[in-house]
C-alpha cells in the first residue's frame, strides 16, 4: 500500500512537472479563468520576458494582428518589468465572448498588487495553419 502511495506522488508530480512545464516559459502563476488551457504558455511566457526585461522574447509575442510599419518592443514594452519580479502573479483570463474562443481578455494582478489589462489572441485568427497564441503588448487595459 505505501508503495502504491509513492507511486501515485511521484507520477503525480512528474504530471505537474511536465504540464507546468508545456504551458510556456516555466514562469510562477496562478491562472483562473474560464477560457481553457490556450493563451496560458504566451500569457507565462510574457510574464517571464517582462521579469528579464528580454525585448527579443517579448518581440516573439508580437502577432500577425500588428499592423502598419514593423513593430518594434520598447523601454515602454517593459513598464511591468519591475512588477513582474515581486512575487507570484495571479492571472485570470476570460473569453472575449462565447462565439470566438480565439480571443481572451487578460487581467494580471502582480505580486505588489499593481494590476495590468491586456489580451490574448490565437494566431489562427489571421491564418489557419498557425495556433500559437500571442500577448497584446502596451494593450493598458480594454
Amino acid at each position: 500500500m505505501a508503495m502504491a502511495a509513492v507511486v501515485v506522488l511521484v507520477l503525480g508530480f512528474a504530471g505537474w512537472w511536465v504540464w507546468g512545464r508545456s504551458l510556456g516559459c516555466g514562469w510562477p502563476m496562478r491562472v483562473s479563468g474560464d477560457a481553457g488551457r490556450g493563451p496560458v504558455g504566451a500569457v507565462n511566457c510574457y510574464l517571464r520576458y517582462e521579469a528579464e526585461d528580454d525585448k527579443a522574447g517579448l518581440a516573439t509575442l508580437i502577432g500577425q494582428s500588428n499592423v502598419g510599419p514593423p513593430t518594434r518592443v520598447t523601454d515602454i514594452d517593459l513598464r511591468y518589468s519591475t512588477d513582474a519580479r515581486k512575487g507570484v502573479a495571479r492571472v485570470n483570463l476570460t473569453n472575449y465572448d462565447s462565439v470566438d474562443p480565439n480571443m481572451v481578455f487578460v487581467t494580471i494582478t502582480y505580486g505588489d498588487g499593481v494590476v495590468e489589462r491586456t489580451w490574448a489572441y490565437s494566431e489562427v485568427e489571421f491564418n489557419p495553419n498557425d495556433t500559437s497564441w500571442k500577448v497584446d503588448l502596451g494593450a493598458n487595459g480594454w
